[in-house]
């Protein structure tokens, strides 16, 4: 059973057939809601912005930023906001080829001692504008 559910609220993306689709060098601001389903003592809450490889081949990837958002108690059953602001780095962008995918999301966890830690991900694309 999941510990908490997570809702991404992102500002400003390009919406495309991509959805959530960011210029290289842009800022990504927004909002995690976080709704624990019961009372955790958390670590830390960290939102992060990464990139991974998936297809043939060795695995690659990078944390590119991570910001941590809290400490301490989370309440359960009540919902709790962090504002978050990161820049997209010029390179790489995203890619689907016939080999390799260029994949990028931000991903946000919570650290919980001694268990599982509830994490979520949103997808993002790092590409320029067409035209």
């Amino acid at each position: 059973m999941a510990d908490a559910s997570f809702e991404w609220h992102l500002q400003n993306p390009r919406i495309t057939a991509a959805r959530n689709s960011f210029e290289p060098g842009a800022m990504i601001a927004g909002r995690l809601s976080v709704i624990p389903k019961r009372d955790l003592n958390c670590k830390s809450v960290k939102i992060r912005l990464e990139w991974h490889t998936e297809g043939r081949g060795d695995r690659d990837g990078r944390i590119v930023t991570e910001q941590e958002v809290h400490k301490g108690v989370l309440a359960g059953d009540q919902e709790i906001s962090f504002q978050f602001e990161m820049q997209v780095p010029e390179e790489p962008w995203s890619y689907s080829g016939h080999y390799i995918n260029i994949l990028w999301e931000l991903v946000a966890e919570i650290d919980l001692p001694m268990a599982i830690n509830p994490r979520s991900v949103c997808a993002i694309r790092v590409r320029p504008s067409e035209g």
